[in-house]
C-alpha cells in the first residue's frame, strides 16, 4: 500500500467533519460530536475505529494487526468540535 502524507489524513478528517456539520443546524452534544469524529477517523485508510465503553474515547485498530487496539482519548477533540460548532451557530444566529 502506498504511504499517505500526514497532511492527507488531516484533510480527510477536516473534510468529513465539515460535511457532517453542514447537515446539522443545532448545537451539538458531546455524544453527537463523538459520533461525528468516529465517522471522520473511520475514513482513514488502514484503520478500524470502534466506539469505546468510555464516553470520551475510542479504540483504533490497525487492519494489519487487528488484535492490537489503542485506546485514544477524545475529550479535547470533542470539546473543540463542540465549541467551534456551537459558537458558529451563535454567530450565525446573531447575524
Amino acid at each position: 500500500m502506498k504511504k499517505i502524507a500526514p497532511g492527507t489524513h488531516a484533510f480527510i478528517i477536516f473534510e468529513k467533519l465539515r460535511q457532517e456539520l453542514a447537515d446539522y443546524d443545532d448545537e451539538i452534544s458531546p455524544a453527537r460530536a463523538k459520533k461525528i469524529i468516529i465517522k471522520a477517523i473511520s475514513l482513514l485508510p488502514g484503520f478500524n475505529v470502534e466506539d469505546s465503553k468510555k464516553p470520551d474515547s475510542i479504540t483504533v485498530r490497525s487492519i494489519t494487526s487487528p488484535g492490537i487496539g489503542v485506546e485514544v482519548p477524545l475529550q479535547n477533540a470533542i470539546d473543540s468540535v463542540m465549541i467551534l460548532w456551537n459558537e458558529s451557530i451563535r454567530f450565525r444566529d446573531a447575524s
